[in-house]
């Protein structure tokens, strides 16, 4: 029954935190909006919302990783969150474009708000994908070893 346990934790392993994941994303996306909205509010209150609006906008597409299920593990796992780092920092940029042509808006504290909101939002982002994924690799590799290590017990025996 032991060897059984073990057989199924390395596949186990293999599944994504998805809705851990996700709620990360959530709460690193609305402390990104927070930040923009702070600093956007130097402006006017159109500025700080419009600012905010754009970093929850663009932050939807972070939850991807969450959402699309790939063959391949936490290896491509990780590998679909800075794809959607990626295409969340371009939606970003083309959001605050668009809005950044709507009228009412002081420009300063809408990009300094754009660009440090975008900033947090990746920064806890990555934070929290290297501890998932040395976790994971930290589970995945100590298993390796300790049979290595049994392995080698053994051939000195004889």
């Amino acid at each position: 029954m032991n060897s059984q346990s073990s057989e199924t934790s390395p596949q186990l392993a293999q599944v994504p935190p998805r809705g851990m994941y996700a709620a990360l994303m959530a709460g690193f996306v609305f402390a990104g909006a927070l930040v923009a909205y702070g600093i956007g509010v130097r402006g006017s209150s159109q500025t700080a919302n419009l600012s905010a609006l754009a970093i929850v906008i663009a932050g939807v597409l972070g939850f991807a990783p969450s959402l699309v299920r790939l063959s391949g593990g936490m290896q491509t796992w990780g590998l679909l969150i800075f794809g959607a780092s990626m295409a969340r920092l371009l939606a970003l940029l083309a959001v605050a474009f668009f809005f950044s042509q709507a009228g009412g808006i002081v420009r300063q504290p809408f990009w300094i708000g754009i660009v440090a909101g975008g900033v947090v939002v990746l920064l806890l982002e990555t934070a929290a994908a290297f501890v998932i994924l040395n976790r994971f690799d930290a589970v995945h590799g100590a298993r390796p070893r300790a049979m290595s290590g049994s392995v080698q017990g053994s051939l000195t025996e004889s």
